[in-house]
């Protein structure tokens, strides 16, 4: 089936007579919206992809095998990731920040989107210079600072396959990660992260061998290039940025797995980037009172599905403005309170321990006198009914608008969730299936649960963000996700479906 042109345009991206922009705020509503887009799963997501520029048409919007274990989305598509984000028409010459960054001491570093394309381009340009091309694998063992973001995105822009992982991973673990993924340049932040960070990073650097290595933070280090070496304010940036296929991989994300093996998960560009667009819109868009979400605060690692699904891409790609932290000198409460006060109309994406610690600083008292987030989305385990009052009462102005949401590694993006309307977030579930996703509770004899019936977790149907492979492993991918439940893929994971 061809792509819809009409749906690839700025002006018409996520408009559709079945498919508004904005979803119902009545469980009946939402309900009915939920069916249309599995019964009309392919024009629905058709609809999504109009959210990014393709520089060629998709002719199909899925394949899928699950017998298999062989999922495709936007089929013989092309696309730079960066492409209509960056690019001069886009940029303009408006002075809104794509990118706040308030540092280890409070204070606050403001990028506007044309100064995010130029620190972009440049490290994009010393990739091309070190001759690195699409397909390579960049390892990045980074804080979250700017210069994370802008490895990032200038890998994505050329093709680059990036590996972020996690600062708490030990050196040992990180070795094995590099090795596994076959990385050709590791980009690390001395003089920019914790002491434990800063010891993990030396070690990793001193047992690098012959594989170069980025500084990117301040601390000069004998034998590391830094930033500014690799990357020189003068060098001369690039006039194009090559398309990829829809199928390329984006990142490879490495779980912390106990099996003793490492199980790298590799994303698509295409599709990754369309569920991070709409999920961000679809939950992020709006607040429960109709209020404009214009900035989006991650206090998660950005090195997992959902720091990049909605810490980097899902804001970028909504024109909403991305802010980071870095721990230092200040307290949880210390740093979201100057966030909170600094930041346009901002929501805050967090998970459960950190609003735990967050309690434990602030008591019964809220976090602004004046200023409420215009949501809080929790992620990494369920939200709680205690973390849901505790929001209600510190952050938000309403206990709906504190929402959870179900985001696996191998998942992408949440594709179950609650949603800011007294109807669609009940305090402790874990919420209702995002559009266009089919999950099912399954017991272990293969059959359909009843409702409050325990049972294992599995999706009918494939959605555009899920992992496409295990990297180098592919009998392993389809043994963990498509043979337990044949015919599914299966969430490794229990749960039970109530009567709504």
């Amino acid at each position: 089936m061809a792509q819809d042109r009409e749906h690839t345009t700025p002006e018409s991206r996520g408009r559709h007579d079945l498919f508004p922009p904005r979803l119902p705020d009545d469980l009946n509503g939402f309900l009915g919206f939920h069916r249309k887009s599995v019964e009309q799963r392919e024009t629905f997501w058709r609809v999504q992809a109009g959210r990014i520029r393709w520089d060629h048409a998709f002719t199909e919007v899925v394949r899928e095998n699950f017998d298999e274990g062989r999922v495709a989305w936007f089929v013989d598509g092309k696309l730079n990731a960066c492409r209509g984000i960056f690019e001069p028409a886009d940029v303009g010459d408006t002075p809104k920040p794509g990118l706040l960054f308030f540092d280890n001491t409070g204070e606050m570093r403001a990028y506007t989107h044309r100064e995010m394309a130029r620190e972009v381009r440049r490290i994009a340009a010393a990739l091309t210079t070190k001759g690195l091309t699409p397909g390579d694998r960049v390892a990045l063992y980074l804080p979250d600072t700017p210069a994370t973001i802008f490895f990032l995105l200038a890998c994505a822009s050329l093709g680059i396959i990036t590996v972020p992982i996690p600062i708490r991973y030990t050196a040992e673990l990180t070795r094995e990660i590099l090795t596994d993924s076959g990385a050709v340049l590791l980009v690390v932040s001395l003089g920019a992260g914790s002491q434990s960070y800063e010891a993990r990073a030396q070690s990793l650097v001193q047992s690098a061998g012959s594989l170069p290595v980025v500084n990117a933070g301040s601390r000069p280090v004998e034998g590391v290039i830094a930033l500014d070496e690799f990357a020189p304010p003068n060098l001369a940036l690039p006039e194009t940025s090559p398309s990829v296929d829809s199928e390329h991989p984006l990142f490879i994300l490495y779980a912390n797995s106990a099996a003793g093996v490492p199980r790298g998960s590799v994303f698509a560009t295409g599709g990754f980037l369309v569920q991070a667009a709409a999920s961000y819109d679809y939950i992020f868009g709006s607040a429960a009172d109709g209020g404009e979400v214009k900035s989006l605060v991650c206090t998660l690692d950005l090195a997992t599905a959902a720091g990049l699904c909605y810490g980097l891409w899902g804001p970028l790609l909504c024109n909403a403005c991305i802010v980071i932290t870095s721990e230092g000198l200040q307290t949880t409460g210390d740093r979201l309170r100057q966030v909170l006060d600094q930041c346009d109309a901002p929501a805050l994406l967090t998970s459960p321990v950190t609003l735990s610690a967050l309690k434990r600083e602030l008591g019964d008292a809220p976090l602004s006198p004046d200023r409420d987030f215009r949501l809080v989305a929790s992620t990494g385990d369920v939200l709680k009914p205690r973390h849901i009052q505790f929001a209600s009462r510190a952050l938000v102005s309403s206990p709906e608008k504190a929402l959870n949401l179900w985001v696996q590694t191998e998942c992408g993006a949440a594709l179950i969730a609650t949603f800011p309307s007294p109807e669609l977030n009940r305090p402790g579930a874990l919420g209702l299936p995002f559009p266009g996703a089919e999950p099912l509770v399954l017991s272990y004899l293969g059959q359909v649960c009843r409702a409050n019936e325990s049972g294992q977790l599995v999706f009918r149907t494939s959605w555009p963000a899920m992992i496409r492979t295990v990297w180098g492993q592919e009998d392993r991918y389809r043994q963990l996700y498509f043979s337990r439940t044949p015919g599914y893929y299966s969430a490794n994971d229990g749960a039970r479906a109530d009567g709504e």
